[in-house]
């Protein structure tokens, strides 16, 4: 608008796009693709059912990279649209679209930056997306401790042969017998046996799971039950 020789610029006032808000929600996003995943191979597990999937370290990985491709284009369709909501709305200078390939939170320290200069506001989902990131984290620090979980047949006969190859490298021949199941949880405990060649029980290895991959640490009472 010109009016006596001078150009009124109007003023950006609003900032909130759908772009920003899903860029702002990535860490939750990113949750709950790893939890579907995960909850994708215990019930896998549990039934056999795509059981070779999962035991083929290839195809497993394409999936899991798979998931993080469309996620990472999804987030990328989402900076776009923003800028472009941006544009629309007044913001004569935005964030540069190349910040989101640091990851979500340079764009969002960016976009705050570009926004609160032209209009004053826009700090919204930097600041959803540094609460919903810390709250993610823990919850996925704390939910192996935590959350009830049971370990499939397939998992224990894992554990069984773990242990057993390790104590053959310790030049033990022994063979070991775990339950058809327990408490998954990180830091729970179960018992197996330990057997020589004539099936006499010979110790106890008291078993602990230490790490959400399956991986366990045990230790090896010798002698029979009885004793």
């Amino acid at each position: 608008m010109q009016r006596g020789g001078t150009t009124a610029t109007l003023r950006a006032t609003r900032s909130g796009t759908i772009g920003g808000w899903f860029v702002a929600l990535t860490p939750l996003l990113s949750a709950a693709a790893i939890v579907g995943l995960v909850f994708a191979v215990e019930w896998s597990l549990r039934t056999g059912s795509l059981a070779s999937v999962w035991a083929d370290p290839f195809t497993s990985a394409m999936v899991f990279g798979g998931t993080g491709v469309i996620l990472a284009l999804l987030i990328i369709m989402a900076v776009v649209s923003d800028r472009r909501r941006l544009e629309s709305l007044g913001h004569r200078t935005r964030a540069s679209g190349w910040w989101i390939l640091l990851g979500a939170l340079p764009y969002l320290i960016a976009r705050t930056v570009r926004t609160r200069r032209e209009a004053g506001r826009g700090q919204a989902p930097l600041v959803v997306h540094l609460i919903i990131g810390a709250l993610v984290a823990t919850g996925l620090t704390v939910a192996p401790f935590v959350l009830p979980r049971e370990a499939s047949v397939a998992q224990m006969r894992a554990v069984e042969a773990t242990i057993t190859n390790d104590l053959t490298a310790q030049g033990l021949e022994l063979s070991v017998i775990c339950p058809d199941t327990a408490d998954a949880r990180v830091g729970s405990r179960f018992v197996c046996t330990a057997s020589d060649e004539s099936g006499d029980i010979v110790g106890l290895i008291d078993t602990r799971w230490s790490g959400i991959d399956g991986s366990v640490i045990y230790s090896l009472d010798a002698g029979s039950p009885g004793e």
